[in-house]
């Protein structure tokens, strides 16, 4: 229980820094891969003022958009859960969606670039197989623990918090693209 805005705080945050780990992982991927197309970018003024937009604004784009999927997440768990029989629990489960966004930024490049620095690369290698599941583990633990839910009532709850993730994403994904497209052409 508590307020909302440190949850909204700290799940942008969380974001942003995830989105900007990836960001950076893909352009050294892309000096690996394709030296000769960043070159480009850095030199051709109408390249780089179209990267730049990118940039700057799909960044934040794509934060928001893994945020709005985050809130989905943790609506549709009290959807689901109020449909199986569970007392609505509205705003604890927004605020468990919204602190889920840390998932993002230690399943990500930069929670493996940490745990590479302060445990050794064999353990930042094990990170991704000790995460694996780590939500669908969570949210379990929070209809067992919020709603009181169990069995194939929480199996129910955990499947309508899926679609509603998946939907949520997928519309606010292409909305993105549309404006990111728009942006490209302008």
């Amino acid at each position: 229980d508590g307020p909302l805005m440190p949850a909204f705080r700290f799940a942008a945050l969380c974001e942003l820094l995830a989105s900007a780990a990836v960001f950076v992982s893909f352009l050294v991927v892309a000096a690996v891969i394709a030296p000769e197309w960043l070159q480009h970018l850095a030199l051709d003024p109408r390249a780089r003022s179209v990267a730049l937009r990118v940039i700057v604004l799909g960044l934040p784009a794509f934060a928001g958009m893994l945020v709005v999927a985050h809130v989905a997440h943790g609506l549709s768990i009290n959807l689901g859960a109020t449909r199986n029989g569970a007392r609505s629990a509205r705003s604890r489960a927004l605020r468990f969606g919204l602190y889920a966004c840390g998932w993002d930024l230690v399943m990500g490049p930069l929670g493996a670039i940490v745990v590479a620095l302060k445990e050794g690369a064999r353990a930042s290698a094990a990170l991704a197989g000790s995460l694996s599941g780590l939500p669908t583990r969570a949210t379990q633990a929070f209809l067992r623990g919020c709603y009181r839910l169990d069995g194939e009532r929480a199996r129910s709850a955990l499947g309508t918090s899926y679609v509603g993730a998946t939907v949520a994403t997928l519309i606010f994904a292409v909305l993105v693209l549309v404006a990111l497209t728009a942006l490209v052409l302008v």
